[in-house]
């Protein structure tokens, strides 16, 4: 056990404040007590405060101590046991820093105890034993300990604040090393030669005992278990995989492998290819603003050899950054990590494939991963065109298209309709070449000389472009008239198509009816009379 501050000796560092303003405060000697008299008409509140107490990388403190109580005059009448209250409330205040005036935060202490003593006698003693302080942020660097007189005559003879260590343990094969109080779970880990298919956790409670347990080791294949080690193996037929030769040593069984495979069991093919790289660093379903850099880091893992990692853009190969070649001690796969910095996004830069190919000494041909780089980039003046419709003579209503051409992606253009300078919504739709919006307004409300207005706007680089087009009721009525007119005229010239075409196909009908007649009339013999 650690102490953080004892009260013995150092109580002419404590505060003392009366806080029911009743003349009574605690008197500090070598040990310090509370003299409140009053009785429950009163608040009998006088506060004993503590220096700050540093927490020195502790995670929560107890408190033990010793205080008497000396009981009420039961013969004063304002001092009956009902009126009478006898205990000692202990509180605590987390801070970041030190107060200059702590005396101005009263408000802010939580109660962690009362401490009530055990027998009515004329002077009682009660003890403070590994009350536990609960836990408070990362940023907390100490405390302020508190005790209020709850009573009438208080004595604190000792008072000491405290945290312990939790000592390091093996159990069931899992080792927890030493630990500081919280209610974090620490983690541990297995003995050699034993894993765990969920993380080992305890928790470390501020009296210095480890519970909560969760998480168990085993021992791996062919080792004894026992509640400190695993135990090395013997051999048998089955030991040692894919070839292996076994003898038995000192340290359990141990297998010569066959050049292609490695491993305590030879159970590892050195002909493994690395896994298959991951690119990290860029969302592909996203675009990067024209002028920004980024970096792009590519993973592999797997295989028994050391992993090479190449980076190329369009198939040319580029300088990169080994960042980490590492292999696992428990698995022996190695894994490989290289990053490509200062890739800047500028309009060339849209579409270009990164490429990232692991391969080893086991690897016939590279595993490759690749991602395309998208560059938002926004609308110029002449990729945007705003089309006015003639007047539908239906329904009286205009139609205006803005179309913007853009490279990707088209969900960074937004669009902001206009007439004489107030604001009209739009309807948005794609197309394969750009994004198009469009209005359709009641041609009755507009004004000859009337001015749309579409601007477009990048979200993705802040650009800005616009077109105007301006309506005349007199060609939007002509054209609208003139559309009707063509459609009435076409209608027209085909029904007298279909009319002529109608009477000569009579006519042809007619002729070929009467010569067949004839034809009939010669068919027959000539009858004598």
């Amino acid at each position: 056990m650690d102490t953080l501050l004892s009260s013995v000796g150092t109580a002419s560092n404590w505060t003392s404040h009366d806080a029911d303003s009743d003349g009574t405060t605690w008197q500090i000697n070598p040990t310090s007590f509370s003299s409140d008299s009053q009785g429950a008409s009163t608040a009998q509140e006088n506060w004993l405060i503590s220096p700050y107490i540093p927490l020195q990388g502790a995670t929560a403190i107890g408190i033990r101590g010793y205080v008497n109580f000396k009981f009420c005059d039961y013969a004063d009448p304002e001092l009956s046991i009902a009126n009478c209250r006898v205990s000692l409330q202990v509180s605590v205040l987390s801070v970041t820093t030190p107060m200059d005036n702590v005396i101005n935060a009263l408000s802010a202490f939580n109660v962690v105890a009362e401490v009530v003593p055990t027998k009515y006698e004329e002077l009682a003693l009660a003890d403070i034993e590994d009350v536990e302080v609960p836990n408070w942020t990362s940023s907390t660097s100490g405390v302020y300990l508190a005790f209020v007189d709850k009573g009438t005559r208080v004595t604190i003879t000792e008072m000491n604040v405290f945290y312990k260590y939790c000592g390091r343990t093996l159990t069931n094969l899992a080792v927890f090393n030493d630990s500081m109080p919280s209610s974090s779970p620490h983690t541990g880990t297995c003995v050699e030669d034993a894993t765990s298919q969920i993380p080992l956790t305890r928790i470390c409670h501020v009296d210095g005992k480890w519970e909560d347990f969760t998480g168990e080791c085993t021992c791996d294949t062919d080792f004894t278990s026992t509640s400190m080690t695993c135990d090395a193996p013997k051999c048998t037929d089955t030991t040692c995989k894919n070839g292996g030769v076994c003898t038995d040593t000192e340290s359990g069984a141990f297998c010569d492998c066959d050049e292609k495979f490695l491993g305590k069991r030879c159970q590892f093919s050195k002909t493994m290819p690395p896994g298959k790289p991951v690119i990290t660093g860029y969302d592909a379903a996203s675009c990067v603003n024209i002028g920004e850099k980024i970096s792009l880091t590519c993973t592999s893992e797997g295989g028994f050899q050391p992993i090479s990692l190449l980076w190329f853009c369009n198939a040319a190969g580029i300088n990169s950054t080994l960042v980490s070649q590492k292999r696992n001690t428990t698995t022996l796969l190695y894994r490989a990590e290289q990053r490509l910095d200062g890739i800047e996004a500028t309009v060339g830069q849209h579409g270009a494939r990164y490429e990232c190919r692991a391969s080893n000494a086991a690897s016939h041909e590279p595993v490759v991963s690749d991602t395309t780089l998208l560059v938002c980039a926004g609308p110029t003046t002449s990729s945007i065109s705003v089309i006015l419709k003639p007047v539908d003579a239906a329904t009286g209503y205009v139609n205006v298209i803005c179309d913007a051409e853009s490279t990707y992606p088209f969900t960074a253009l937004t669009f902001e309709w206009s007439y004489n300078g107030e604001s009209v919504l739009g309807l948005i739709e794609y197309h394969a070449a750009g994004r198009i919006s469009s209005i359709t307004v009641n041609a009755s409300k507009l004004a000859d000389g009337g001015i749309f207005t579409c601007s477009v706007n990048n979200t993705a680089n802040g650009m800005q472009e616009s077109e105007n087009v301006r309506y005349r009721e007199s060609i939007q009525q002509a054209s609208a008239a003139s559309k009707t007119g063509m459609i009435i005229g076409g209608v027209l010239a085909i029904l007298a198509i279909g009319i002529g075409l109608y009477i000569c196909y009579m006519k042809r009908k007619s002729k070929k009816t009467k010569h067949a007649d004839v034809k009939y009339q010669h068919s027959i013999p000539r009858q004598e009379l």
